[in-house]
């Protein structure tokens, strides 16, 4: 399971979204496939996606938005479920306060955090076992920190799920 984001204009996500309320079940994979396709719209962060999220928020799921936006948060674009969360959507705004909420995050520094909360926890996807994987997270959290900075500078929405 892979942590997918995507950058879209608002022009560009309200149709996403209405085309999703059409299609219902169907889904959008074909749209979401384009999508991907377009390395510059397009970022992933392999499956550190839950770890980042854990260390940011403090548990397995929820947590305080904008933090808990970046990973978790964001509003379904249906009941469309890719696998393991429906597809979800933030609009403009809410990149900006992601953006504004982790610039300064230092996730390297967050040592005794991984230890008592993912290190070795089954339940944090993928199992993180060795210390080294606390690098392995901060090198993906700051590709993501520098993709929602170019989105908050350009004004765009982000898609994000779990593919």
């Amino acid at each position: 399971m892979i942590g997918y984001y995507l950058t879209l204009d608002e022009t560009e996500l309200a149709d996403l979204v209405a085309l999703a309320k059409k299609r219902g079940e169907e889904g959008i994979d074909d749209e979401l496939s384009l999508l991907i396709a377009d390395e510059d719209r397009c970022i992933e962060i392999d499956k550190a996606w839950h770890g980042i999220h854990v260390l940011l928020c403090g548990s397995l799921e929820g947590g305080e938005a904008p933090l808990s936006d970046l990973v978790l948060g964001g509003t379904a674009l249906n009941d469309i479920e890719m696998a393991y969360l429906p597809v979800r959507y933030l609009d403009r705004g809410r990149v900006g306060a992601v953006n504004a909420a982790v610039a300064d995050v230092d996730l390297s520094a967050r040592t005794d955090e991984f230890k008592d909360l993912v290190l070795g926890n089954a339940e944090v996807y993928p199992g993180l076992s060795e210390e080294e994987d606390l690098n392995y997270l901060d090198f993906n959290f700051e590709q993501l920190k520098r993709f929602f900075a170019q989105a908050a500078r350009a004004g765009l929405c982000m898609l994000l799920f779990i593919g």
